[in-house]
């Protein structure tokens, strides 16, 4: 759980890729307080960020 704010400091990256791997890893640990900067990912500029930032929030908030 210690991996969790990093983590969301990385899903503001340059790095497309390692945005997307930060909202992945987010979603499983399935920390409550990463929601809010998921939801912010979801307008990200890239496509597979929006991505993978929506089906880490479905893990998170419904469970899978």
């Amino acid at each position: 759980r210690r991996a969790v704010k990093p983590l969301i400091k990385a899903l503001e990256d340059e790095d497309a890729g390692v945005r997307a791997a930060a909202a992945w890893a987010l979603g499983e640990i399935g920390e409550k307080q990463a929601v809010k900067p998921l939801r912010k990912a979801l307008k990200d500029e890239d496509v597979n960020v929006r991505t993978v930032a929506a089906e880490a929030l479905s893990k998170i908030e419904f469970g899978g």
